[in-house]
């Protein structure tokens, strides 16, 4: 006996979209997932990590135009019309560039932003991570003390929440119970 080709017919269109509607899943299922990968808020892809605040001053001239990635606690932060200042107290950042207050300050730095930002927003107490170009030195005082400080002209700038739980340490009490049936 011979087979029907209509009845071959609908079963290799029926495999066919079977196929297809499997090879479009598959893609909406990747594309969530690389929706959902982990990065960092900012783009450090040409930061220079070896170079620390403390170390820009003393080598500043061989330091002077070098993208660094940034980040401590918001000391100070002046509006003026053309520029936002922030002077930052300088922390060790972890891998996703969150500033570890655990650790000892690396020294400080100023932000030179190009653009107004919120003093409420960026309040002295906050903590923020900064990308920029080491443009100069400032003359700062701090207290009553004048100190040299690397300036940051940074374009682009994250503040992080004011509630940071990441690097807390945290204790945990739980208990439960189970009743099998």
């Amino acid at each position: 006996m011979i087979p029907d080709s209509s009845v071959m017919n609908k079963s290799t269109d029926t495999s066919l979209r079977c196929k297809r509607n499997l090879c479009r899943s598959v893609a909406v299922v990747l594309m969530l997932l690389a929706g959902c990968a982990v990065t960092g808020p900012l783009d450090t892809s040409m930061v220079d990590s070896d170079v620390l605040p403390v170390q820009a001053i003393d080598g500043y001239q061989g330091l002077r135009g070098r993208t660094v990635q940034w980040g401590g606690l918001i000391v100070e932060i002046t509006n003026g019309e053309k520029v936002t200042r922030i002077q930052v107290l300088s922390y060790p950042l972890g891998s996703d560039g969150n500033p570890d207050e655990y650790q000892s300050p690396t020294g400080r730095f100023m932000i030179e932003y190009p653009e107004f930002l919120e003093p409420l927003d960026y309040a002295p107490g906050r903590y923020l991570t900064a990308v920029g170009i080491i443009e100069s030195l400032a003359a700062e005082k701090i207290g009553e003390s004048r100190r040299k400080l690397p300036v940051l002209k940074s374009g682009q700038v994250h503040l992080w929440p004011k509630h940071r739980y990441r690097n807390q340490p945290q204790t945990r009490v739980g208990f439960g119970f189970r009743i099998g049936l």
